[in-house]
């Protein structure tokens, strides 16, 4: 799954943080990450937790790698 694909997933919602950082620091390939941080909201008369998106980038580009 794309970045545009979890926009799209969210109802078009942006997150409320990109954090870009190097995950899997503690083994032999760390690797660059991003983090969509999508903070706990009511929409829609429901209430959402909070969720983070975590997308790894493979052949330039950013995937779900996944979802906490």
């Amino acid at each position: 799954m794309t970045e545009q694909q979890v926009i799209e997933a969210s109802n078009n919602r942006l997150p409320d943080r990109v954090i870009d950082r190097t995950c899997g620091n503690e083994t032999a390939a760390p690797f660059a990450c991003r983090i969509y941080v999508y903070e706990a909201a009511w929409r829609e008369g429901r209430y959402r937790p909070k969720q983070s998106v975590v997308f790894e980038q493979i052949r330039g580009r950013w995937l779900v790698s996944r979802w906490l």
